[in-house]
């Protein structure tokens, strides 16, 4: 099981989902952070793996420095909120399937 993890954009470097004011969004962080400021953008980018809160064969998101809180969508949004009602426990439960875009090849070597 990974203890923590961060989701970076593929297509541009440095760039992580993070939350302010409880809601995610993609931003440039450049590490290793350290300092004050970096450690809360650390703290805000970092996440735990769960078992599907309403499905166990899928998966969930805790926040890392809010661990009462996970990753859930909301009117074409993601936010990290907790738990209530039904709805709730659907709409922070994930399917994990690969990407859109596959890996680079490895590079031909001669």
């Amino acid at each position: 099981m990974i203890d923590s993890f961060h989701l970076d954009q593929y297509n541009f470097p440095n760039y992580y989902l993070r939350h302010q004011n409880f809601r995610l969004k993609l931003q440039e962080g450049n590490p290793p952070l350290s300092g004050t400021q970096d450690r809360l953008f650390a703290e805000d980018a970092t996440f735990f793996w769960r078992p599907g809160n309403s499905d166990v064969a899928a998966s969930s998101f805790a926040c890392f420095n809010f661990p009462n809180r996970f990753i859930r969508h909301r009117e074409f949004h993601l936010f990290i909120e907790p738990l209530g009602d039904a709805v709730s426990f659907q709409d922070s439960t994930f399917k994990i399937e690969s990407g859109f875009i596959p890996p680079p090849a490895p590079p031909v070597v001669n």
